[in-house]
């Protein structure tokens, strides 16, 4: 399936010296050799077209390219801002907790089972956890294991002796 290209035009940013001039051309004829001025066509800075599969594809210089990269990565609403400050100041005063990059690895490789990953980040035997939680040591085994699912008062109590939420434990 063909595809479809338009092209827009955008300003040359940095206009070669040659750019606001004709380009020349230069045609054999019986006669001899003819020159003619020709409008130079407009470069295109972006070509949009649509995909075999239909979807509005669009292709940017490098320049622009670039140009946009660079703008997104300067680019945060205020509100973002405020966010950010509020997520530093928690931070700061020890109201959020950070975790380092070993912990946040084994977890998002998702090898291991979280309730082990974050009771050994706490430094907790099986004995102690499950003291904490009021189970027995073989069943936080199991649930470590993937043999078992906390039934979910269980989960909330595994969550909160470990200090961290349902969702993380997931």
């Amino acid at each position: 399936m063909a595809s479809k290209m338009t092209y827009h035009s955008a300003p040359d940013t940095n206009p070669s010296p040659s750019a606001s001039q004709p380009a020349r051309t230069e045609t054999e004829t019986e006669t001899g050799t003819a020159t003619t001025d020709n409008p130079r066509p407009p470069r295109p800075a972006l070509a949009e077209f649509t995909s075999p599969q239909g979807d509005t594809m669009v292709v940017l210089t490098k320049n622009e390219f670039t140009k946009l990269l660079e703008a997104a990565a300067h680019h945060q609403t205020a509100k973002e801002m405020a966010e950010i400050e509020e997520v530093v100041k928690g931070i700061r005063q020890g109201n959020i907790e950070t975790f380092p990059a070993e912990l946040v690895e084994r977890l998002v490789l998702g090898e291991e089972n979280p309730v082990r990953v974050f009771r050994e980040y706490r430094g907790l035997a099986v004995k102690d956890l499950a003291t904490a939680v009021g189970v027995s040591p073989q069943m936080i085994s199991q649930i470590e294991g993937g043999r078992k699912s906390p039934a979910l008062d269980t989960a909330k109590r595994i969550a909160a002796a470990l200090k961290v939420t349902l969702d993380d434990l997931a």
